[in-house]
């Protein structure tokens, strides 16, 4: 993972009031002389370092859509030594940042392919992995061996219940890990429960059943649910408890509904498409209070944050003899306003995106996309790596990157987050976001430089 430090991007992030306050007033909202003092003295380095080390030293900053067409703007970035900047690509907006190396954040609705894919949500667990620690990240069994199954004229090693003399809970569970409970989009109409707040999860178990001695169609086999571990804690961290929370009752499993051939097959948590997923509730919605942190509620806050916790997809055992085998090949999870329609036609959704991106093939100063933004579940990993394989592979197009707050992901789960979205997207930069100006804060804060060391320090690894 050392490779992960040549490519790390620190960067300049903008919130309102944009970063540097760079409006027509340049420098005049920054109030304080040593603030002043301190900025000199930063773009001074800067331009040195710019001059120095032209074709390796990025300094780049985001921009609100608001200033999309504000060249006054544009000039004092230049003059204040930026030379790449993340902003939205249009036909208009294409004269105006010919100037810089263009990070294309194109978020504004949902036919933006590259930003809607990519934002969306999808993981596939393999059954017949096995994490041995309890309270670290992977599938996890109570009984049970792996075993090879059919499947068209291939062996897929699987988990299976072969060794299982009696009915026996979890024979697999699993993952235990955060997902995100809202969408980190900034559509102009995602702001209300209907949109940004309406995410909800699909399960698909792709399990088959070996019957060689014919049991009876309504027999029970199995029994599968999706949990939910975390903590509530009370007036901040004087006290705390463990909780766990099932998404809905259990789904027990009979016979007839595994294909009678033995062949695989994807089983849901209903027949009925509209009630296979589940949701989080409230108390566990709001994005804004503390990010992974969940929002008090009259003292009171739920986290899945730490080892141990967070959602479990589980099948229990719960026959008394062995006329029959059960064989898990994986898991899959997805969520219902854009990965979904990727599983229900790949080939459709890929051709959006080179569509989408082929549109842009006339600007050649677009060194990247954004994709979904600051991406702290492992559910966002998959998506983005495969959109950014179709940009690059079949589209021709400039690749992914995406915006990592490093306040989020340097542990989650009881593992780095930062590594496993590393080694599951390999992206081309690893861009983390970092805060040390903004207009409340003093010129330099301790925290913000102890933060940054560790951020080099876990980029090296």
């Amino acid at each position: 993972m050392k490779k992960m430090l040549k490519s790390l991007n620190i960067f300049f992030r903008q919130r309102e009031p944009y970063l540097l306050s760079l409006r027509q007033s340049g420098l005049a909202s920054i109030r304080r002389s040593g603030q002043i003092i301190i900025m000199l003295l930063l773009l001074s380095a800067i331009t040195i370092a710019q001059e120095s080390t032209p074709s390796a030293f990025v300094l780049d900053a985001s921009m609100g859509y608001d200033n999309l067409f504000d060249n006054t703007i544009y000039n004092s970035f230049i003059d204040c030594g930026f030379n790449t900047i993340i902003q939205r690509a249009t036909p208009d907006s294409k004269s105006l940042l010919a100037r810089f190396n263009v990070n294309a954040f194109n978020a504004l609705d949902s036919t933006e392919w590259i930003y809607y894919y990519s934002s969306s949500y999808y993981s596939k667990w393999e059954a017949e992995e096995d994490q041995p620690c309890w309270n670290k990240v992977g599938v996890k069994h109570s009984e049970g061996e792996a075993a090879y199954w059919r499947d068209n004229n291939d062996s897929v090693l699987c988990w299976s219940t072969k060794g299982v003399i009696g009915p026996a809970d979890t024979i697999v569970y699993g993952p235990t890990y955060h997902q995100e409970k809202w969408y980190r989009r900034w559509y102009r109409n995602y702001t209300n429960d209907e949109y940004r707040y309406n995410l909800k999860y699909t399960p698909r178990f792709r399990m088959a059943l070996d019957n060689p001695y014919s049991v009876s169609d309504t027999q029970d086999v199995c029994r599968i649910y999706v949990l939910l571990k975390y903590r509530v804690i009370e007036d901040d961290t004087a006290h705390h408890s463990d909780s766990t929370y099932y998404f809905r009752p259990p789904v027990t499993l009979k016979v007839s509904d595994f294909p009678s051939n033995g062949d695989f097959d994807y089983i849901y948590l209903s027949n009925i498409p509209s009630q296979r997923s589940y949701k989080y509730w409230s108390g566990f919605r709001d994005p804004e209070t503390d990010k992974l942190a969940i929002p008090s509620i009259e003292n009171i806050y739920r986290e899945d944050k730490w080892g141990g916790q967070g959602v479990q997809f589980c099948i229990d055992w719960l026959r008394t003899d062995t006329l029959c085998t059960l064989y898990i090949d994986n898991i899959e999870v997805y969520d219902n306003n854009g990965w979904n329609r990727f599983l229900e036609n790949p080939i459709a959704t890929a051709n959006d995106i080179k569509t989408y991106a082929q549109n842009f093939s006339g600007w050649d100063n677009i060194t990247h996309w954004i994709g979904g933004h600051e991406p702290s579940s492992i559910d966002s990993y998959i998506p983005i790596r495969t959109v950014n394989s179709i940009l690059v592979d079949s589209a021709g197009a400039p690749p992914i990157m995406n915006v990592v707050w490093a306040h989020w992901t340097l542990e989650l789960n009881g593992e780095s987050q930062l590594e496993r979205y590393y080694d599951m997207v390999q992206p081309n930069k690893l861009m983390v976001e970092f805060h040390p100006i903004l207009k409340d804060y003093d010129p330099v804060r301790p925290f913000d430089l102890e933060v940054l060391r560790k951020i080099f320090q876990e980029s090296y690894r």
